[in-house]
């Protein structure tokens, strides 16, 4: 004999429904509930969990009346706070890690313009003179002009870094530095002057920014490691022999330059400019 879960009565094991109020027996043995403290799954009619003890609600008929959804529902809330909290501190240690990395930049940066300082001859914004022998040199922020052979036969320097605030170079600014490999011109520089990179033996690439409109005289004359130059289509006053016997040099030339110059040159030849080099590319 068994008790129906809903009136006690009792009644034969093999009863599918109660005789007594008609309660389906067999399908309250086949449903599951969820023990409220542990949440392990239990029969519908569990009083008690099997597993941690803990005393179920009832509902009038005598079955679990714990909702386990709200458990569910209260899981996944939980849990969608934690993978919040998890990501927020990521980026909170992301945050760090690049405030980080940005002050060690600028302190190493500040010490090198402060060491380039220390070996240089600079007045009113002027670079006048590099005195130095470093193989990396840092050109300080807040200088405007480069004067005239300010490292002229510098043979030990391989980089240079040029800040933005520099517009405006005199000649012979870097010529005969023997040691250089590569030069990026600072934004806002409109005139490359004669000679600025005249034997430059060790020169590789140099990048000319858009706002350059004029390159003078033998300025890259003689750079024989030079490989690579782009061209853009609005830089039309170049005198002929800049890039002269540049052998190993491609020329990358921006698409619409030739119709610039005819429009501004229709008399003259495209041709001189490009004397003794490897390689010309156009409509780059």
């Amino acid at each position: 004999m068994k008790e129906c879960p809903s009136c006690h009565a009792q009644v034969v094991d093999e009863a599918k429904f109660c005789n007594k109020c008609g309660f389906n027996i067999k399908a309250s043995q086949e449903q599951s509930a969820f023990c409220i403290e542990c949440g392990a799954k239990l029969p519908s009619d569990s009083i008690f969990c099997i597993e941690c003890g803990k005393q179920q609600p009832q509902n009038e008929n005598g079955i679990n009346s714990f909702d386990f959804s709200s458990l569910q529902a209260e899981a996944e809330k939980q849990f969608a706070q934690k993978e919040k909290l998890e990501r927020e501190e990521r980026e909170r240690v992301e945050r760090e890690r690049i405030q980080r990395e940005a002050e060690e930049k600028e302190r190493k940066l500040k010490e090198a313009e402060n060491r380039t300082r220390q070996y240089s001859q600079i007045e009113n914004g002027v670079f006048i003179k590099y005195l130095g022998n470093d193989e990396e040199v840092i050109i300080p922020r807040g200088i405007t002009e480069i004067g005239k052979g300010a490292f002229l036969k510098v043979t030990n320097m391989k980089k240079v870094v040029i800040p933005n605030t520099v517009t405006e170079f005199e000649k012979n600014v870097f010529q005969e530095c023997h040691g250089l490999e590569k030069v990026e011109i600072p934004k806002g520089t409109t005139v490359i002057p004669d000679f600025m990179f005249t034997h430059c033996d060790g020169l590789k690439e140099v990048i000319i920014p858009t706002s350059v409109t004029t390159i003078k005289s033998r300025a890259f004359s003689c750079c024989r490691s030079l490989e690579k130059v782009v061209i853009h289509k609005d830089l039309l006053n170049m005198y002929t022999d800049a890039f002269c016997d540049c052998r190993n040099l491609t020329v990358y030339v921006e698409k619409g330059w030739k119709e610039n110059f005819k429009n501004k040159y229709p008399y003259s030849s495209l041709l001189g400019w490009y004397y003794r080099i490897n390689k010309v590319v156009w409509d780059y």
